[in-house]
């Protein structure tokens, strides 16, 4: 299907910053531009890539990920469930400034993900409604599901999801009626627009998980296939700006 117009992309998951293992290709904000300029990305949700490392609860990363932002790179929390991290939240949250945030968990943090654990940071984030950021790769996608049950109110994110993952990826939005998928690595044979037909457009994220994938593979990929202009429109920016309460 031959779409009329390009629509505004807003990447759902890049990393910024180094991590104790090593360098990121990106040296600074400017580069970051410069990248998205290059497949016509217009605006970027940002994490600082080491903010995952065992018990650091972000206040170190959240400095760094200061000194990335603008008015088209957004800064994404990254949290723990331990009390100075939702507190750090909180602060954030007063200030207006907090988009989502991304949920710390799995062996990396020692941080299994369940209820008993997650509960006070994940009920908060559904009492203010921002979105939880799941990183599907680091945990069990059972835990997940039945984490996030518990939760009816809360609204998430799962990032990462890859084509091995497809056998279980709708089941997981089917049980999860809160749950949206970011798509950088989701790429089965007409798996995209299987779940735009059955879930909608909205609970579909353009994402690259850049630097860790190249950012313009799936740009061009859902600028290709067989989507209408509005959903094609919605996976590319719409559905994140929407579920973020972002203006266009």
């Amino acid at each position: 299907m031959q779409h009329t117009t390009r629509p505004a992309v807003f990447d759902a998951n890049v990393a910024v910053g180094d991590t104790r293992d090593g360098l990121s290709p990106l040296r600074d904000r400017e580069q970051l531009l410069a990248e998205m300029d290059r497949h016509g990305v217009g605006r970027a949700l940002i994490y600082h890539a080491n903010s995952h490392q065992p018990l650091v609860d972000g206040t170190v990363t959240d400095d760094e990920l200061d000194e990335w932002r603008n008015e088209r790179l957004l800064p994404q929390w990254t949290g723990l469930p331990v009390r100075t991290s939702i507190e750090r939240l909180e602060r954030r949250h007063a200030a207006g400034d907090l988009t989502c945030v991304r949920i710390c968990a799995g062996e990396r943090v020692m941080s299994p993900f369940h209820p008993w654990l997650y509960g006070e940071l994940l009920t908060w984030l559904a009492e203010i409604g921002a979105p939880a950021v799941i990183e599907l790769p680091e945990l069990d996608p059972d835990a997940i599901v039945r984490t996030l049950q518990a939760f009816p109110r809360l609204r998430s994110i799962l990032v990462g999801a890859h084509p091995t993952h497809a056998i279980f990826v709708p089941a997981m939005l089917r049980a999860v009626d809160g749950m949206h998928l970011e798509l950088s690595r989701y790429e089965p044979l007409g798996g995209v627009e299987m779940l735009c037909g059955e879930f909608g457009a909205a609970r579909l994220l353009y994402g690259s998980w850049y630097p860790r994938y190249a950012m313009g593979t799936m740009v061009h990929y859902l600028r290709t296939i067989d989507l209408s202009d509005a959903d094609r429109a919605a996976v590319l920016g719409g559905s994140l700006q929407g579920l973020l309460g972002i203006a266009p």
